[in-house]
């Protein structure tokens, strides 16, 4: 078994870096002007994260900081759901 998957990635990781040589390099996000943003601007953009309560907002920036505990805590509540509040 170990021997097949060795095989198997021997001929592909050269495939794989040589493709990823090859591609071109992705378009990178440039904001419209090219200096920074107004206020005016800034305020646009953060005006809809205000309509929620802080502790919500709070939260939210946590979770996106550590995507794949939040995907592995969901699962655990998932398979787990006899238990409740501390327990879990």
């Amino acid at each position: 078994m170990r021997g097949g998957i060795r095989n198997v990635l021997a001929r592909c990781l050269p495939v794989g870096l040589a493709i990823m040589l090859a591609a071109p390099p992705l378009p990178r996000a440039q904001q419209p002007g090219g200096g920074p943003f107004k206020p005016e601007e800034l305020e646009q953009i953060v005006a809809p994260v205000a309509l929620y309560p802080d502790p919500l907002v709070a939260q939210i920036f946590m979770a996106s900081t550590c995507p794949l505990e939040v995907i592995q805590a969901a699962r655990f509540a998932r398979t787990n759901p006899n238990l409740k509040d501390a327990a879990r």
